[in-house]
Order: structure tokens, then sequence, then C-alpha cells
């Protein structure tokens, strides 16, 4: 994606979804939704700061810390869709939301009172 922010800089919807990118730098900032589903990505880093939806299903993202920090790093994000990756699975929803607290939709459903409460729980040690 290198030359992108360049290229568009006012694009608010980006699909890359089914590539064979394995890093989505490079992203413009004013991008809100990103999809990109299906690819072989190795790092999520730099998210853009307008991120409010994301999609990296079936991805094969694998480290949970690095996911834990891009996550923490969105703080616009409402709707995330990572089911498909290894950490996300090994972080489970409950750290997934800890990580994101604004999130409004998780994977296949929305985010409820009684899941931002257990999140919460989980962020103070209990």
């Amino acid at each position: 994606m290198t030359g992108l922010a360049a290229a568009c800089p006012a694009l608010v919807t980006l699909d890359v979804s089914g590539n064979r990118l394995e890093c989505l730098a490079g992203a413009p900032p004013t991008v809100d939704t990103l999809r990109a589903a299906g690819n072989p990505l190795t790092r999520l880093i730099n998210l853009p700061p307008a991120l409010v939806t994301l999609d990296v299903t079936g991805c094969g993202l694998g480290d949970a810390g690095e996911l834990e920090a891009a996550l923490a790093a969105a703080p616009r994000l409402r709707a995330l869709y990572a089911s498909g990756n290894p950490a996300a699975s090994a972080l489970g929803r409950l750290r997934l939301l800890a990580a994101c607290p604004g999130l409004s939709y998780l994977d296949d459903g929305p985010v409820t009172g009684g899941d931002r409460a257990a999140a919460a729980a989980l962020a103070r040690g209990g």
C-alpha cells in the first residue's frame, strides 16, 4: 500500500480483502473502514487513527500481544471482525474487549452490557 496515502489523501473506505498483504501499513490516516480479510498478515501495526471498522477475518495473525496493542492504539474502533486468527482465539472475547473498550460489535454479534462488565472486571484483574 506504499504511496496510497499520497495518492488518496481523503480515502475513508478501503477494501484490500483477499490479496497477499503481510502488513496494513500505508493506509491513509482518514480511513475509517478497513476491510482486509483473507490476507496473510504477519503484522498489525500503524492502523489509521480514524479507524472505526476493521475486518481482519482469517488473516492468520498469531501474535496476541501485538494484536492487543494494535487494538489499544485504535481508540475510535467500534466494530472488529477478527475470527480465524490464532491471536484473537488466544485472547478471547473478553480480552479483546478489554483492549478496545469502545467496541460495540465483535465478530458475530453486538457487545452487551454483560460483556462490557466482564471485560472491565478482567482489565481490573478481577
